[in-house]
């Protein structure tokens, strides 16, 4: 299922105003350090921790009703009660609708502290918003390779926009760049801490292929999630680390889902309440086959507006678990509500529309799908293009499910003109209509790209070959691709079929044994 569709609020970073790509005001420490310079009068001190609390409540119009008079009035512009006004001041111009005030709020900043990590982080989100992608990334490279603290202020939505937005510009080698500094400097952004594994693995690779083997394997130690180590045992651009690999993913993937399962579920155990830590458990559970253990932990998520990534992820992995078992209705029933959320108030719930639409199509409703994506599109959502490819390729296979061929090839020949946004859903809407030799040409053309075996070796694997997984109609359709010829030579360039001896067992493995107590006999708490 299409859950890595979503566009999440990465895109709308970038797509937002200012106010959208600033840390928010009360993100800002509440007594902002400034450099070292004549300390702040006690009615000063006073007046920026009233602001502080304004900002703490989010209330902008208040801490720029406070502030600018001070910042208008005698302040001189290189006193730190100036200085902390200004940083309290920039996040809450973009929120009030006075964006054009931050530039020369800006430079002022860097002119007395070029180098304070508030400012730093300031001058990445500025130029994101900018469309300085480019910059932006660069700037973020550079205060991972000094380690700045300025890294610990970026959240993981500003990589992972840049990120979009380079590999649709195609500036490729800028994004594998600034990845391998955020994991050389062991960036784990505190809002998705696993985002540190994502940017080891890319960073693996990058050094792979400059052939820096050594520093490569430096960085292995820290993919622990099965599915990450099972990512690059099917990619060739890891090769030179497969031995290695597969040692750490063990006979039937079982070292690592034991290894992944033993640390999320006693991390659950001691900390229910925490979204992050049931996500971890329930995916620890489909690791290890658990399929009813991890619709039993996902269960309490309802769909509510805002819910958040972590919960919407935990709804559409129990949805997996339900298809996995053959309820297919089972799992259209869990999905629905979210699918109904109000995406202007909860726009995670657009992977939640791609995937009920995949699920329509496999339940064999082909009306339902075709409903679902035609009524989503014309809406014209916050989806990226990536998502809103995968909506086009349903409507292509809803089509020709309902025997409309014509108009099945038309939508498919569509898609080709922008397959680069989402290679997969191309070649699949290509499948369904039954277009095989252009979903060929499709297929080896993006793996001819450098990140064609990331966007498509996946879809060629056997059934046998997933974590717990439900059957697809289109695993029959990839396998009689990959059967032709010139698509398995451009294939077996970069990729290749997981080895069996790798396949995660079909019946549930034991839960593993719980994580030994400290050695000192302390308890860990």
């Amino acid at each position: 299922m299409r859950a890595e569709g979503r566009p999440a609020a990465a895109t709308a970073l970038l797509l937002a105003a200012l106010a959208a790509t600033l840390p928010a005001a009360a993100s800002v420490p509440r007594a902002p350090a400034a450099p070292r310079v004549a300390a702040a009068s006690a009615d000063d001190a006073r007046l920026l921790a009233q602001a502080a609390d304004r900002a703490d409540a989010g209330d902008c119009a208040g801490v720029l009703a406070l502030l600018d008079p001070l910042v208008a009035g005698a302040a001189p512009v290189a006193s730190g009660t100036r200085f902390s006004a200004q940083l309290l001041r920039m996040p809450c111009l973009a929120a009030t609708g006075r964006g054009k005030e931050v530039a020369p709020v800006l430079a002022e900043l860097q002119a007395r502290a070029p180098h304070h990590p508030l400012v730093r982080a300031f001058e990445i989100f500025i130029a994101a918003d900018q469309g300085r992608f480019d910059a932006a990334a660069d700037g973020l490279a550079a205060i991972a390779d000094e380690g700045s603290p300025a890294l610990q202020l970026m959240p993981s939505s500003l990589w992972r926009a840049l990120a979009q937005r380079l590999t649709v510009a195609g500036d490729i080698a800028r994004r594998d760049r600034t990845a391998l500094a955020l994991a050389r400097a062991g960036w784990t952004p505190e809002d998705r801490p696993e985002l540190a594994e994502s940017l080891a693995l890319q960073g693996i690779g990058t050094l792979l292929d400059s052939g820096e083997t050594a520093q490569a394997r430096a960085l292995l130690a820290r993919v622990q999630r099965p599915a990450a180590l099972w990512d690059m045992a099917i990619q060739r651009r890891y090769a030179p680390l497969w031995p290695a690999i597969e040692a750490r993913l063990g006979a039937a993937s079982g070292v690592a889902a034991d290894r992944f399962a033993r640390t999320a579920l006693a991390a659950f155990a001691a900390a229910p309440n925490e979204d992050r830590a049931r996500l971890d458990a329930v995916r620890a559970f489909i690791a290890l086959g658990r399929g009813a253990d991890a619709e039993r932990t996902a269960a309490p998520v309802a769909a509510v507006p805002g819910l958040g990534e972590d919960r919407l992820d935990m709804a559409l992995d129990d949805a997996t678990a339900k298809s996995a078992r053959g309820a297919g209705q089972a799992a259209i029933d869990r999905v629905l509500p979210f699918a109904r959320l109000d995406l202007a108030r909860t726009p995670e719930a657009t992977a939640a529309i791609i995937v009920l639409g995949e699920l329509y199509e496999e339940a064999g409703d082909h009306a339902a799908a075709l409903a679902l994506a035609r009524t989503t599109l014309a809406r014209n959502g916050p989806f990226s293009a990536f998502g809103t490819a995968w909506l086009r390729r349903t409507e292509v296979c809803a089509l020709a499910g309902l025997g409309e061929q014509a108009q099945a090839a038309r939508a498919a020949d569509a898609m080709r003109a922008t397959a680069g946004d989402n290679q997969p859903a191309a070649v699949e809407a290509a499948l369904c209509a039954n277009q095989d030799d252009a979903a060929e040409r499709l297929a080896i053309a993006a793996l001819a790209t450098r990140d064609g075996a990331s966007r498509l070796a996946e879809q060629f694997q056997p059934q046998g070959a997933f974590f717990l997984h439900p059957p697809g109609r289109m695993r029959a359709r990839w396998a009689a691709l990959l059967a032709r010829p010139a698509v398995r030579a451009a294939f077996d360039r970069v990729a290749r079929i997981l080895p069996e001896r790798l396949w995660p067992a079909a019946t549930p493995r034991a839960l593993p044994a719980p994580p030994p107590p400290p050695a000192d006999g302390l308890t860990s708490t």
